[in-house]
């Protein structure tokens, strides 16, 4: 029983690993990524880190090219600690 639990509570977090990839893809905003799952700007940010700890090396770069393109555009470098 609590195997599953704990199985159920790992994949809603992975659930939202990849709900805050794909929102963060479509250039969401970390508040309105936050919003949607109901958690804070920083929240988001700390989960959308930890997705990119676990996608895959050579997948990586690609999300590392979207995001820092994502944060030229919206000037939010330096506020969330990529530079």
């Amino acid at each position: 029983m609590a195997e599953t639990l704990r199985t159920a509570q790992r994949l809603t977090a992975a659930e939202k690993r990849a709900q805050v990839v794909a929102m963060r893809r479509q250039r969401a905003p970390f508040e309105e990524i936050g919003r949607a799952l109901g958690v804070t700007k920083q929240r988001s940010w700390s989960i959308y880190q930890r997705a990119l700890r676990e996608i895959p090396a050579a997948q990586l770069e690609e999300h590392v090219a979207e995001e820092l393109t994502c944060q030229a555009s919206s000037g939010t470098a330096q506020r969330i600690g990529f530079s």
